[in-house]
């Protein structure tokens, strides 16, 4: 946790870029498992996306994406980033996000996860789709930057990465007792350092 600019703001993380994630208790519903329910995203050039979030479909605000949305989103990334430029950190980083679906989805009383669906966005990209939904039109749909080195506009692999870590540290934190949320913390911080490395290596 590093020091919040407004009594509502739980977290504030940044991403190797500067770009930030700021984790709100606003208006947050009754019941939340989370401490906050809103992730307010620095999407680039002075734009912001703001994301409803909870562990899984039986804890979180309705219409939220959950944990195992999260990290099947970023696992698709992954594997198209590297399609796109083969990369080992990328691969090893969509791996260890496998395993949080895995998990996540092994836990007692977990739904069928709704698929989720990817389409290309309106700008010129590198990758099949910038585009994630899940379930419809209930939620609304994640916007990835088209662009590798995060210079565009849109949620940026790494700063997914971010959500997804510190959704499941906290939820670690209110569930000690289950180990799987545990454990899927666990892989989707190292997902998270394999992203870092990544771009890293690059720069």
């Amino acid at each position: 946790m590093t020091d919040a600019p407004h009594p509502d703001v739980v977290a504030l993380r940044r991403d190797l870029a500067g770009r930030y994630a700021l984790f709100t208790r606003t208006n947050m519903p009754a019941g939340c498992l989370l401490p906050w329910h809103l992730a307010v995203l620095d999407a680039g050039a002075g734009t912001q996306a703001t994301l409803r979030l909870g562990l899984d479909e039986n804890t979180g605000p309705g219409g939220a994406w959950s944990a195992r949305d999260l990290a099947g989103v970023a696992r698709h990334r992954q594997q198209a980033e590297a399609r796109r430029k083969p990369n080992l950190l990328a691969l090893q980083s969509a791996d260890h996000l496998e395993k949080v679906v895995e998990i996540l989805g092994a836990r007692p009383g977990q739904p069928m996860a709704a698929p989720l669906s990817f389409r290309p966005g309106d700008a010129p990209s590198p990758y099949p789709w910038d585009i994630a939904q899940r379930g419809g039109a209930v939620r609304s749909p994640l916007v990835l930057c088209s662009d590798p080195d995060g210079r565009s506009t849109g949620i940026t692999a790494s700063l997914l990465l971010l959500v997804l870590d510190q959704l499941l540290i906290d939820a670690a934190l209110a569930r000690p007792a289950d180990n799987l949320v545990g454990l899927a913390s666990s892989h989707a911080t190292t997902a998270l350092r394999c992203e870092v490395a990544r771009r890293q290596h690059q720069a």
